[in-house]
């Protein structure tokens, strides 16, 4: 199992970055030093050009980790400017509150790399694309591990 480099993993636009989430490991090392670990087995990309992307700090840092309203985001970068991917399913837990509930995040805070990381253990997987969950609008920028939901 490999560390994912966030310096270089997230300077791509959120289409390609939320693709290429689904199937990585997202760990949370909790306060008392304990390391969990969930598959990523669903995701959902906001482009800069979309109207409900998040451009404003601290959404603007590429790979900064943000919870905001119930939710993880993941900020990446393409040439169109800042683009957010949300992470909408791990292992065990359906939809993005109950992946803040999980991995235990706070709204408003960002998450510092030696408390919440990426890894890849070089499963390949295949995924289905579909609309938004919350905001249908014929985009399909939803993705899933076929299979997993």
């Amino acid at each position: 199992m490999s560390k994912i480099d966030h310096a270089n993993f997230f300077v791509r636009p959120a289409l390609d970055t939320a693709k290429d989430l689904l199937g990585k490991i997202i760990c949370r090392k909790t306060e008392n030093g304990i390391v969990k670990r969930w598959r990523i087995i669903e995701t959902e990309a906001y482009a800069g050009d979309c109207p409900y992307v998040f451009t404003e700090k601290p959404f603007y840092t590429v790979g900064e980790w943000v919870a905001h309203e119930n939710m993880l985001m993941i900020t990446c970068f393409s040439e169109k400017g800042p683009d957010n991917v949300v992470i909408g399913s791990i292992d065990g837990y359906n939809g993005s509150k109950a992946v803040a509930e999980a991995l235990g995040i706070v709204s408003g805070e960002i998450y510092l790399y030696d408390t919440l990381w990426l890894e890849d253990d070089g499963t390949v997987i295949e995924y289905a694309a579909g609309e938004r969950s919350f905001l249908p609008d014929g985009d399909l920028v939803n993705f899933k591990i076929k299979g997993s939901l």
